[in-house]
């Protein structure tokens, strides 16, 4: 018996020591490959790791109650929960100078995002436990780690990665709540739902179907008498249980920026038009996240792999109660995101760990046996993640970067966003300095370009992190903003009564979607004597790509005054 025991539990147990053993590998990749990047934070990285420094400077000398009022208030758009969680690691590791060598202040803030790997792993893998059995299980944590744009995207200091860990965790706890008729588990899904919430308000979105569906599944249940403790009430309570859960926790941040947040969110929505994004109506937008899914995302034979599992788990759905949350997360959450006019390979990448689940279930075996083609099958994803990952991690010699038509690539190394270690020299902390040497407290930058490394975003963060003891203080700390005249071309008068205290100027390619900077230049040309009456050079600083940036301070004239 005691024999009989220990195999019971050495096989509940090495599932999740295998997992336990992915995560570390990803945290050990990941800080390896933190350590060998010093590529600067651009565009929206940059911005989430302002608001992390915004809140690490908020939060020193406060108390719980102090912490808590600035989570609630200090930003207008996004929700706090990663932010916050960066900025706990900035007051862990230090922010100019981390404890751990070899890592930068925008490196300490991905690390975030070793926690959330942890989360999706290990709700991918009891997901797919609970369905399709603990073998099933870690090759479902195991093609999470692995996808890649997963892959990529953990080194990036994103909302998406950490969102779709928080979603792996919902899936398993809707799961197993058994069509939200498992008393114990209705608490724990509601504050896992909350803390979703409180990442990225799209969450609500995603997960609105899968929770339907599980209702379905709970009034089947309690319909058919099957459970003789289950009764209307009990259904109506567990269901007001998860609301009440998820509403403690989001709903406080929510209520107080409901204005804001409506406000922002419709400012977003317009951004379709310059990324040029297609309709949703139109049949690119209709398609547009299935072929993402393709040409970004996990590529195609991962795609074909999870066809394959999906139809499989259809066809035993009977035996596996369970299956149709699966399809509601993957299927409807695409449709679900379909009408939303801001399309990004990101936003659907929480729907990655149900793909997994399903595609995972070509592993499953009522009696247990390992058949010879689910063998092939194992060894082939094993195969495939493993060079995939290789590959967005720094590439794989003798392999082009790309093998096969872009729209649906066999193998490609940079799915969305996702790049090689960088080993340039980068200006910024010395363009950070100046910035802030020559301009006055409270004083005003303006930057003219909309390229990665040299837009107001990136730029904001740079001086945020040299003038951290200031950032709280609205006298002393600068302020970072595009230098445009409501959306027009800038000219020197303008600039000079916008009183932008100190310029930033870039050669070349004014980056994406840079009209207005590219008229603003045309413009300073054409009046360069007087430009550089007001504007005095004070630094040029090169880029690794040859480009070059020009910090230009406004003269001490009557015009300042």
């Amino acid at each position: 018996m005691g024999s009989n025991f220990g195999s019971a539990m050495g096989r509940r147990i090495a599932p999740l020591l295998a997992v336990l053993a992915l995560w570390l590998l990803g945290t050990a990749t990941l800080v390896a490959w933190l350590k060998a990047d010093n590529f600067p934070p651009a565009w929206d990285v940059a911005w989430h790791t302002s608001w992390s420094l915004t809140y690490r400077a908020a939060f020193d000398h406060q108390s719980l109650f102090g912490k808590l009022s600035t989570l609630a208030s200090a930003s207008h758009y996004y929700p706090p929960l990663v932010h916050a969680c960066g900025a706990w690691l900035l007051g862990l590791f230090g922010t100019l100078s981390p404890n751990w060598p070899g890592l930068s202040t925008a490196d300490v803030v991905v690390l975030t995002n070793i926690g959330f790997m942890g989360l999706m792993l290990f709700g991918t893998y009891a997901a797919a436990n609970r369905l399709y059995g603990a073998r099933a299980g870690v090759v479902a944590a195991f093609l999470v780690l692995t996808y890649p744009i997963l892959a990529g995207q953990s080194r990036l200091f994103l909302l998406d990665y950490p969102l779709t860990g928080l979603a792996a965790v919902v899936m398993a706890l809707l799961l197993a709540s058994r069509g939200l008729t498992h008393r114990g588990w209705v608490w724990p899904l509601g504050l896992a739902l909350g803390l979703a919430v409180l990442c990225k308000w799209s969450f609500a979105f995603l997960v609105f179907w899968p929770l339907a569906v599980a209702l379905g599944q709970g009034w089947l249940r309690l319909r058919s008498g099957d459970d003789a403790e289950l009764t209307p009430t009990r259904l109506i309570f567990n269901v007001g249980a998860v609301l009440a859960a998820a509403l403690v926790v989001a709903g406080p941040w929510y209520l107080s920026h409901l204005g804001a947040t409506l406000h922002e969110l419709g400012q977003s929505d317009q951004t379709w038009r310059i990324d040029g994004d297609p309709l949703w109506c139109s049949p690119a937008g209709l398609t547009y996240y299935a072929r993402c899914l393709l040409s970004q995302q996990i590529f195609l034979p991962l795609a074909l792999l999870g066809l394959a599992g999906t139809v499989r788990a259809c066809r035993r759905w009977h035996r596996h109660a369970g299956t149709d949350q699966l399809l509601a997360w993957v299927v409807l959450g695409m449709v679900m995101l379909t009408p939303v006019a801001n399309k990004d390979p990101r936003f659907s990448m929480p729907l990655l760990p149900a793909l997994a689940v399903l595609t995972a279930s070509l592993l499953a075996s009522d009696d247990g046996r390992w058949r010879p083609w689910q063998g092939i099958v194992a060894a082939g994803i094993v195969l495939l993640g493993l060079l995939q990952w290789q590959g967005v991690a720094t590439g794989i010699p003798g392999l082009p970067a790309r093998v096969g038509p872009a729209w649906a690539p066999f193998y490609a190394q940079e799915p969305h966003l996702a790049r090689h270690p960088s080993h340039g020299e980068w200006p910024h902390e010395a363009l950070a300095r100046d910035i802030a040497r020559v301009t006055p407290a409270g004083g005003r930058v303006g930057v003219v370009p909309n390229a990665p490394l040299v837009s107001e975003l990136s730029v904001r963060y740079w001086v945020q992190r040299q003038m951290m003891p200031y950032l709280m203080d609205r006298d002393r700390s600068l302020t970072v903003e595009k230098a445009s005249h409501q959306g027009q071309a800038a000219t020197v008068a303008s600039l000079v009564a916008d009183r932008y205290d100190s310029l930033l100027l870039l050669t070349g390619r004014q980056g994406v979607h840079a009209e207005v900077a590219e008229a603003t230049m045309a413009n300073l040309r054409r009046d360069w004597n007087l430009f550089a009456k007001k504007y005095a050079l004070v630094s040029e600083y090169k880029l690794p790509e040859g480009e070059t940036i020009s910090l230009y301070e406004l003269r001490l004239t009557d015009d300042k005054d």
